[in-house]
């Protein structure tokens, strides 16, 4: 009976310790924040957290909804909030990648790229489509022709 126990700390142990060393490779953790002393306030910025990861989701899709800067106010808010949510949104498969590329000052990807020409290209289409004067159409082709440009001229382009 104590072997078993003993194997069975001594595995808790060792999974413990690799979860810790994968969580150390994945988020940096001499930039987190300590939480803030009141609860209160603590609460605030969980809410808020909770807000902006919600507009930060919505904005994936939706073209006009920007996504780094809600997913960016959503890591402070859950800095000052709490640890474990920060780590949650640090690790996260699909909304770390925008923030860590904000703050390593990295470009898109390709297929980030292709995704907002896209919805862009969508978007002004739509625009231009039910303008009813002419001066619409050629501002939607303007402002579609600058935002091209400056996607895929200005900003450089990492490997996936």
């Amino acid at each position: 009976m104590e072997k078993s126990t003993v194997m069975e700390k001594s595995m808790e142990k060792s999974m413990e310790k690799s979860m810790e060393k994968s969580m150390e490779k994945s988020i940096d953790t001499t930039q987190i924040v300590r939480p803030l002393a009141r609860p209160l306030s603590r609460r605030i910025y969980l809410a808020v957290g909770f807000v902006c990861v919600g507009l930060g989701v919505l904005g994936i899709p939706l073209p006009l909804l920007p996504t780094t800067p809600f997913l960016l106010l959503a890591a402070y808010c859950f800095a000052r909030g709490s640890d474990r949510w920060y780590r949650w949104l640090m690790s996260h498969q699909v909304l770390s990648p925008y923030i860590l590329a904000f703050r390593e000052k990295r470009g898109l990807t390709r297929h980030q790229k292709w995704r907002i020409a896209g919805l862009v290209t969508l978007t002004l289409l739509v625009t231009g489509a039910f303008s009813p004067y002419w001066q619409g159409r050629a501002l939607a082709v303007f402002i579609w022709s600058t935002s091209m440009i400056g996607l895929y001229f200005t900003k450089p382009s990492l490997r996936e």
